[in-house]
């Protein structure tokens, strides 16, 4: 019996000492997973997407994945979670009524809303240290492609392009300008609006940091990153992502100066959003035709592409087409198969697609998850922070304020590491906002 019990008792050390080994190597491994994402974000999307995924995993297996303490969750962390659940289940269930296969990668949008987790996450595992490294690495990645995309606007290329160009379809995504000559800077992203999203996250970075730095050097070094990282963004030619960031800056301008003005400042975004939405949906009405594509312009092809839409949502108006299903049902709804495949992925307003894939149940959800984050926005900046929980509330509220903007003209939870981003700096909101004072201030 008692060598039973010795044996026994000698499993179970063993077994605690293989966990907690197991855990530490983990936790270890969390901020190079941090780092390479960081390092990749303007230069790989699919290596940055499963570095930021491999770092939530890890979390997970260290123990460090804290979705809260539900004894200080706010009403805005009830409204995002009710309201993303709801979307995703009506979604889902429209798919299933509609009878409708959906590719996996056109549910991203949803399966990656694990990234808010991460968010969570990152909040209580990095210390100013650990944010300092990582800005080196973004700054270092957003200088690569910088050095990319000049060869790429004055030479036509850059060093072994030619590995990045598929063999079957050619040059994959938007390399030049529609309507005009002009080469966009894209780098190895291929892909003038993925670039775009993501210096706008290495700008709001940089933005923080300048809260954090006191010596001149340091300022120097910081504003030299910054006008490298603005230019590249300049000469990718995405007129929404430029408009998005100057807008983020003023945001944050008034934010921090008004604090009287911020729950003004946040309801007042909230309504032009749905504004803009609803006159979207009726400048389509004046299309002439929706036969064929009338004019170039960005404006015209918005309201092209958005009056296809509608068309969508006429006919599916309660559930919707289905979570991710948009891409399946709109090739019918154009009269000239060979128009770009890129008008048929999505309506080019993430709003827009909510209503046509979720009907005006899952609507009615979207919005409440929306009202949900635009209150966690205003809890947060009433809250005394310092250091890195300033950091992360600079670079979260950044960023999606620069996403609203984008919103209106993107569907920007298509591409996957933007969804990720997205949706982690919703975590990061949420965390902040549902921690007591006490934690925070720590």
């Amino acid at each position: 019996m008692h060598l039973l019990d010795r044996q026994s008792s000698r499993m179970s050390t063993a077994s605690s000492y293989i966990m907690t080994n197991w855990r530490y190597k983990s936790n270890a491994l969390v901020p190079w997973c941090l780092r390479l994402a960081a390092l990749l974000l303007p230069l790989s999307e699919g290596i940055t997407q499963g570095a930021l995924l491999g770092a939530l995993f890890l979390s997970w297996l260290a123990g460090r994945l804290r979705i809260g303490d539900a004894k200080h969750a706010s009403l805005p962390a009830y409204l995002v979670t009710i309201g993303l659940t709801g979307w995703v289940i009506m979604g889902s269930v429209a798919t299933l009524i509609n009878g409708i296969s959906v590719r996996s990668s056109n549910l991203n949008k949803a399966i990656l809303s694990v990234g808010i987790l991460l968010g969570i996450t990152l909040v209580t595992s990095i210390d100013l240290r650990e944010y300092k490294r990582l800005l080196v690495c973004l700054i270092i990645g957003s200088a690569v492609t910088a050095s990319l995309g000049l060869f790429q606007t004055l030479l036509g290329s850059f060093p072994l392009e030619h590995l990045l160009i598929n063999p079957e379809r050619g040059r994959m995504g938007q390399l030049y300008i529609p309507g005009t000559d002009y080469r966009a800077m894209t780098g190895t992203l291929r892909n003038r609006t993925k670039l775009s999203e993501g210096l706008i996250l290495v700008i709001a970075s940089l933005s923080a940091a300048s809260l954090l730095v006191i010596q001149l050097r340091d300022k120097i070094k910081l504003r030299i990153a910054f006008v490298i990282v603005l230019t590249t963004l300049l000469f990718t030619f995405t007129k929404a992502a430029t408009a998005s960031v100057i807008f983020a800056l003023m945001s944050l301008i008034i934010i921090k100066a008004k604090p009287q003005c911020r729950k003004f400042y946040f309801t007042t975004l909230g309504l032009v959003l749905i504004i803009f939405t609803i006159f979207a949906a009726i400048s389509s009405h004046s299309l002439t035709t929706t036969d064929f594509l009338p004019a170039t312009d960005m404006w015209t092809t918005r309201r092209f592409i958005w009056s296809h839409a509608l068309a969508i949502i006429r006919d599916h108006p309660i559930i919707g087409v289905g979570l991710g299903a948009y891409s399946k049902v709109s090739p019918a709804y154009f009269a000239d198969p060979n128009l770009n495949y890129a008008f048929t992925l999505n309506t080019h307003s993430q709003h827009l697609t909510a209503l046509a894939e979720t009907g005006i149940i899952g609507f009615c959800f979207w919005i409440t998850m929306c009202l949900g984050i635009g209150m966690a926005l205003q809890r947060v900046w009433r809250l005394p922070l310092s250091g890195a929980a300033q950091a992360a509330r600079h670079v979260a509220t950044f960023y999606l304020i620069a996403m609203a903007p984008m919103s209106l003209v993107h569907d920007i939870l298509y591409h996957p590491v933007t969804a990720l981003l997205v949706w982690a700096c919703i975590g990061i909101i949420l965390a902040l906002a549902t921690t007591n004072n006490r934690q925070i201030e720590t």
